[in-house]
């Protein structure tokens, strides 16, 4: 008889992997069903719930994309990037740069910046609360000490450069498209991140103020992504119909 940890990492391949030959046997016949049609509705549930947790966690990214589209490439983003913590909020962490190698995708070049943007202020949202520093505790140091400090990086804070006007773009996809789309030539723009007490923001920064914390990173983390092999979900992509035609130029 197989132990409970070995049944549950059947089952989790079974729905996630495709590998349900390991955990049939393990399954009974019930309802009018199959184990193997059994099987497949616990499939399908996890699906729809990981996919539902994908567009809970970058609801921009998914408003901006058709939904057939958003549903294929969260399918194929699955397969590729199944759940690894039993936390759905950080689910996800690897779908900007999936986007960015998602081939159907290559034709709205800002999308994976856009859930880049989407994963830093989840990050900041869920970070844990840090005290800030105060000038007592600065005061008590000595000279020495203090040319030997670093500080450390602020958990609910982070920075983020794009060339594309992913605050713009954010905005408009939340707002559910109302008013003037934006343009693509307003990027490329340089963002802090930070957690306030009304929530999650995201501010301009000029390039010389961007530099100048990108390189100290003082109490700031520099987020930016890496592209990931080039992947995709299985069949024909649904083209991304609902994409804004977002403007090209200036004015």
């Amino acid at each position: 008889m197989s132990s409970l940890r070995e049944l549950q990492r059947a089952f989790k391949a079974a729905l996630l992997d495709g590998g349900a030959q390991a955990i049939l046997g393990s399954i009974r016949d019930g309802g009018g069903l199959s184990a193997a049609q059994r099987l497949q509705v616990h499939r399908n549930t996890a699906t729809l719930l990981l996919a539902e947790a994908l567009k809970a966690n970058f609801p921009a990214t998914a408003r901006m994309v058709d939904e057939r589209f958003f549903a294929y490439a969260a399918a194929g983003f699955l397969r590729r990037h199944p759940p690894r913590q039993p936390r759905l909020a950080e689910y996800g962490r690897e779908l900007p740069e999936f986007l960015a190698a998602f081939e159907p995708a290559a034709g709205l070049p800002w999308l994976a910046d856009l859930a880049r943007l989407e994963r830093v202020m989840l990050d900041c949202q869920e970070a844990p609360e840090v005290r800030a520093l105060e000038a007592g505790d600065l005061s008590a140091l000595s000279p020495k000490r203090m040319a030997e400090l670093r500080l450390p990086w602020r958990p609910s804070a982070g920075l983020l450069a794009s060339r594309w006007p992913v605050d713009a773009l954010r905005d408009y996809a939340l707002s559910g498209g109302e008013g003037l789309a934006p343009s693509l030539q307003d990027g490329p723009v340089r963002l802090l991140i930070r957690r306030t007490a009304d929530g999650v923001a995201a501010r301009r920064l000029g390039a010389d103020e961007y530099a100048l914390l990108d390189r100290r990173g003082a109490g700031f983390r520099r987020r930016s992504g890496r592209r990931c092999d080039r992947a995709g979900g299985r069949g024909r992509a649904p083209a991304a119909a609902r994409a804004p035609q977002l403007r090209a130029g200036r004015g």
